[in-house]
């Protein structure tokens, strides 16, 4: 499988249906996998978290889930600081940028996975986000998928904000196969790597605030806002305290040009 390399972190270069066809070799096979949803984010989190970027670069698939990284690979392929300033402002409008390297987002990755369970019989397990929320976000992926097999939810309050480990019985009871765990970055994958061995499934995916997009909790962009390259405007305007996280693609800008 052909991997990138961006500021140090591994990146799987992969397409939605490269993704879905690993994932079901994996859940018919033997041993276990995750998978990490890498953006612009994780990778800044990664320069300073040694132990965070190791878990990534040691992932299954390392699914790019931003436009931003096609971005990226297109500015490191210069070492002309003329050019790199040229193509800095496409940093906004990814788009833009002609770029062959696929973007897989996580939440599109889970939507499109479940149609898949559903016709494979497939058994899912849904852990983390707010109280109720995985109760919620099963609730409408039944509406969507009315035969899938979500046979687990758990909000996993305590277990995310103190490393409790999971109830391993009730997940060997249901076999479930594939595990989706929504901490937030960081914290899901290490609990992952942590946990993975304790499990009894056989894919695990850290998904992030896929739960909350799912559930209805945040409401996700039009595909519009999508298409060009705005969801991430859309989140701040209907989540303002992402402003905070606004200083990481600022670094990730500063770092590519710098690289």
């Amino acid at each position: 499988m052909e991997q990138v390399n961006i500021l140090g972190v591994k990146v799987s270069k992969v397409n939605y249906q490269d993704v879905l066809k690993h994932i079901q070799v994996w859940i018919s096979g033997q041993g276990k996998h995750y998978i990490v949803t890498t953006n612009v984010e994780i990778i800044i989190q990664a320069q300073k978290d040694l132990e965070f970027k190791k878990i990534i670069n040691d992932a299954d698939l390392s699914i790019p889930d931003s436009s931003r990284l096609g971005w990226a690979l297109k500015v490191l392929e210069t070492n002309n600081f003329i050019v790199k300033l040229i193509y800095w402002p496409f940093f906004i409008f990814p788009k833009l940028i002609e770029s062959k390297f696929p973007t897989v987002t996580g939440t599109d990755l889970i939507l499109k996975f479940m149609s898949i369970c559903e016709e494979k019989g497939f058994r899912i397990g849904l852990l983390g986000g707010q109280k109720n929320v995985a109760a919620k976000a099963k609730e409408r992926l039944l509406t969507k998928f009315p035969n899938l097999k979500i046979v687990y939810t758990d909000h996993g309050g305590k277990i995310s904000s103190d490393g409790e480990m999971l109830n391993n019985e009730k997940i060997k009871i249901e076999k479930v196969d594939i595990l989706l765990v929504a901490f937030g970055h960081g914290k899901q994958e290490k609990w992952i790597k942590e946990n993975i061995k304790h499990i009894d499934s056989k894919v695990f995916i850290g998904v992030g605030g896929t739960l909350d997009y799912i559930s209805g909790k945040i409401p996700r962009a039009p595909l519009f806002i999508r298409l060009i390259g705005f969801e991430w405007l859309f989140r701040l305007i209907v989540q303002p305290w992402r402003i905070k996280r606004f200083d990481a693609l600022v670094k990730f800008i500063f770092l590519i040009l710098k690289k």
